[in-house]
């Protein structure tokens, strides 16, 4: 894990629902870039990759300590949230908040 805690966080992930509290890790350094299919994420020496549309949900998560899964900005239907949210908290770059 790169950062402290990471471990507990990628263990939590089977609880994760709709209606979790979660949030951007504080102290972030991302870089977004985009073309004409994919929305890349550069963070902690880590590139993601993400479909395109999944664009204003990932700014949104990125930008907020704290929100409900199912509150996410954009166009990602409930599933596509979690997918997201999953990927990062895998990543490191978002968080369960208690």
């Amino acid at each position: 894990p790169l950062l402290d805690g990471q471990m507990a966080q990628v263990m939590r992930l089977g609880t994760l629902e709709v209606d979790s509290i979660v949030g951007c890790r504080e102290h972030l350094f991302t870089h977004i870039e985009t073309n004409d299919d994919y929305v890349f994420i550069s963070c902690h020496g880590r590139d993601v990759r993400l479909p395109r549309h999944a664009e204003e949900s990932v700014r949104y998560v990125l930008a907020t300590p704290r929100f409900r899964v199912g509150d996410i900005a954009g166009d990602l239907d409930d599933a596509g949230k979690l997918v997201l949210v999953r990927k990062l908290i895998l990543e490191g770059m978002a968080r369960f908040v208690d």
